[in-house]
């Protein structure tokens, strides 16, 4: 297909039609992951490169990005190509209603950067021994704390912290020791697997028994803007994400949990706290 044969569009609109597209295809935080990274595209496209035609697109103009957002951007290889990957559908899904060569999206996938065993892994991983020294301390030191109940769920569950944040009181069978994960998007917590991410969990004595203090002594007796009772709350209602991640990297911080920690550093001032 020649340039002459392609239907004019911007980087912009293309990029809305896009997410349009997807929008009953994938869940909505996998579509607000589309819109982070190809923003970035698309402020290059105007701000950097002035294409206001995709038409024009071209390998050598992929190449510039991949350049600019990596150094743009101070991107680690697996960020930098986690981008790559998702501009790389856009691309295709261009191709694919004229407003780019067919083709093109095949030239990014070579561009994509290698990585190394340190690139791929994550630098926080938090593994068995330490999950069950943190735990053996908040069940000492902090039992059925807003914290304590968190960690005790996610450990022994392996659920996200979506559907950690989406437990109401009465998804908490006390009688048959379980969890019931729900997606109720039209409440304000969606699943990020739809329906498909319904489903039961059976719970050890230990959990359940945190749930229950947690519930009987420090819950706070709130409901959330659609008048359900959350399971994690603050005193305004259910706990946030952002208010959940906060609460697991608090306690999963080195020298939190143990005695291990060097005189001759400042613990407040410490890049761990």
């Amino acid at each position: 297909m020649t340039t002459n044969e392609l239907e004019p569009i911007s980087p912009a609109e293309a990029k809305e039609m896009y997410l349009e597209a997807r929008r009953k295809e994938v869940s909505k935080s996998t579509l607000d992951g589309y819109h982070y990274r190809l923003k970035h595209f698309i402020r290059w496209c105007n701000e950097i490169k002035n294409i206001d035609n995709l038409n024009s697109l071209s390998g050598r103009d992929l190449q510039r990005y991949k350049t600019w957002r990596r150094d743009e951007g101070d991107l680690k290889p697996i960020s930098l190509e986690g981008q790559l990957d998702a501009l790389r559908l856009f691309i295709r899904w261009c191709g694919s209603i004229d407003a780019v060569d067919p083709d093109l999206h095949e030239r990014l996938e070579v561009l994509k950067p290698s990585l190394d065993k340190t690139d791929e892994q994550s630098e926080s991983i938090l593994n068995t021994e330490e999950a069950e020294s943190l735990l053996d301390y908040l069940r000492k030191f902090d039992y059925a704390s807003r914290s304590h109940v968190i960690m005790e769920i996610l450990w022994h569950t392996g659920i996200r912290l979506g559907a950690l944040h989406a437990l109401d009181v009465n998804d908490y069978d006390e009688e048959e020791e379980r969890l019931s994960i729900r997606h109720r998007p039209d409440t304000g917590t969606p699943l990020k697997n739809g329906k498909q991410g319904e489903r039961i969990i059976a719970l050890s004595v230990e959990v359940c028994r945190a749930i229950e203090d947690w519930q009987e002594n420090h819950r706070h007796e709130v409901e959330d803007d659609y008048g359900r009772k959350p399971l994690l709350t603050s005193r305004n209602g259910r706990m946030k994400h952002s208010s959940i991640r906060d609460a697991i990297y608090k306690i999963t911080r080195p020298y939190y949990y143990n005695d291990n920690y060097p005189e001759q550093r400042d613990l407040n001032n410490c890049k761990a706290t």
